[in-house]
């Protein structure tokens, strides 16, 4: 499960998996798991393909359903998108998703929690 504190360790070390390896703090490597890692840096790839257009509704969706999975709060899902350069508070049109679906993904999450 991803959280705030995982994203702000990758966020030290900007994104560096190596680096984090190789000479990251102790606390650093036990809050978290190589898997963790690849879990952001895949989050940040979908998001990319998202805000680019590149991404069909049903890989949107699928998306939005790993978030909610995978994250235990919204504002780390705002994090995830802060990391892309998403202005978490975007409502409009087009931005990493479209309006419609963002209002689905938000309504998906406080269902799940």
């Amino acid at each position: 499960m991803l959280t705030l504190a995982k994203i702000e360790i990758y966020k030290r070390y900007d994104g560096d998996i190596d680096r984090w390896a190789r000479s990251g703090r102790k606390k650093d490597k036990l809050g978290m798991q190589d898997d963790d890692w690849h879990l952001i840096t895949g989050f940040i790839g979908d998001f990319t393909l998202i805000k680019n257009g590149l991404a069909a509704e049903s890989y949107v969706n699928s998306f939005n359903n790993r978030l909610l999975e995978n994250c235990d709060e919204k504002d780390t899902i705002d994090q995830i998108k802060k990391l892309v350069g998403q202005d978490a508070d975007a409502d409009k049109e087009n931005e990493v998703y479209s309006g419609s679906a963002l209002k689905n993904l938000l309504r998906l999450f406080k269902k799940s929690k």
